[in-house]
């Protein structure tokens, strides 16, 4: 199975995919950037920007043709997030929504949480140990992880963790029952 794993944002998209057999095997990966001030009229600029990842996204899914998407969930600490930023957020989460319809894939969502459980046993891990984590299970990543500047490291590294959360997920529904002795 081909998966899509993503990190959204919209200054840094972080995206990597991984072919599920008997193991996980990481492809690619990489992060798509926006910046603001391209429109050249006030109030286009998010239009734009969102747009722009939903072309690049729409071309890593032909390339690639995952038939699963993970994505991490948006994680907005209340009263600590201006309205701007919550509105980028948003915007970067409609188009994992938009992409998953456009391209046929199933879509699944983890919060931050769950996929920091799923790769460190610890809800509270910190980008660091995510970073480390990620490095030390899949060196694919972990090569483009130690070449990237850190923003780029830390999107990659959450796109790739969306992927180890399905795996995670995925393996303990399939766990045979325990028997009675």
């Amino acid at each position: 199975m081909r998966i899509l794993g993503l990190d959204s944002s919209m200054a840094n998209f972080g995206w990597a995919v991984a072919e599920l057999h008997d193991t996980l095997e990481f492809l690619a990966a990489g992060v798509l950037s926006t910046k603001p001030g391209q429109a050249l009229k006030k109030g286009d600029d998010a239009s734009i920007r969102t747009q722009q990842l939903y072309r690049w996204l729409l071309e890593v899914c032909r390339e690639w043709k995952p038939e699963l998407i993970t994505v991490e969930g948006l994680a907005i600490p209340f009263g600590k997030t201006s309205h701007k930023t919550t509105q980028q957020n948003a915007r970067a989460r409609a188009v994992v929504d938009c992409l998953a319809v456009s391209v046929g894939a199933r879509l699944v969502e983890y919060s931050p949480q769950a996929m920091k459980v799923a790769l460190t046993g610890s809800r509270s891990a910190q980008k660091p140990q995510i970073i480390a984590e990620i490095s030390r299970r899949y060196p694919f990543l972990g090569e483009l992880i130690a070449v990237g500047r850190r923003s780029a490291s830390e999107h990659i590294a959450d796109a790739g963790a969306a992927i180890h959360a399905y795996v995670v997920e995925r393996t303990v529904e399939n766990m045979a029952p325990l028997e009675d002795e």
